[in-house]
């Protein structure tokens, strides 16, 4: 019983992360937060999946890539931001 709903809070906490992704597409931050809460649920959803411990050193190094995606992310974001001085990303003309 505590499973099912652990993998139904996971499951919803993955498509909130895609809604927040497909709904903030216009600010770069927030885009980057709702990518890391999809990656995070993603790698709890493995866990339960996967059985506890059974493969814990591929969790440690998916939760480390996640982590450094983040931060990655983040520092360009902020990079950017104080290059262009707005976080929309109509205005960076990246693409």
């Amino acid at each position: 019983m505590l499973y099912d709903s652990m993998y139904f809070v996971s499951s919803l906490g993955c498509l909130v992360g895609v809604y927040l992704y497909i709904k903030a597409q216009k600010h770069f931050l927030t885009m980057l937060l709702s990518i890391e809460l999809f990656m995070i649920n993603s790698l709890v959803l493995f866990i339960f999946q996967s059985g506890f411990m059974s493969s814990l050193l591929f969790s440690f190094f998916f939760i480390v890539m996640a982590v450094c995606e983040g931060v990655i992310g983040l520092s360009i974001g902020i990079k950017l931001i104080r290059l262009f001085s707005s976080e929309l990303v109509y205005s960076l003309n990246l693409y």
